[in-house]
């Protein structure tokens, strides 16, 4: 298996991610804004875990790598990753 941090695929969906957590992918907001982004399932169903830019795994996975937001939008952990 692939280690996230590390692996240079990180970011297309292929790598990271686990029970709760889709792997995470590159794209962009609404306004063209690079995102990082992974979205909840299972018990996370409707969360989103998102940091500005196309940031590493290594950067993602850090403390503070990202921001959790909840269903509804509430935050679940502002970290200042995501500046959106």
């Amino acid at each position: 298996m692939a280690n996230p941090q590390t692996d240079p695929n990180f970011g297309n969906g292929e790598v990271g991610g686990d029970n709760s957590w889709m792997s995470p992918v590159y794209g962009t907001t609404a306004d063209g804004d690079p995102v990082t982004v992974s979205f909840g399932q299972g018990s996370r169903d409707g969360h989103i875990g998102i940091a500005s830019g196309h940031v590493s795994g290594s950067e993602y996975y850090s403390p503070g790598g990202h921001d959790h937001f909840g269903p509804n939008g509430e935050p679940f952990g502002d970290r200042g990753a995501y500046n959106g």
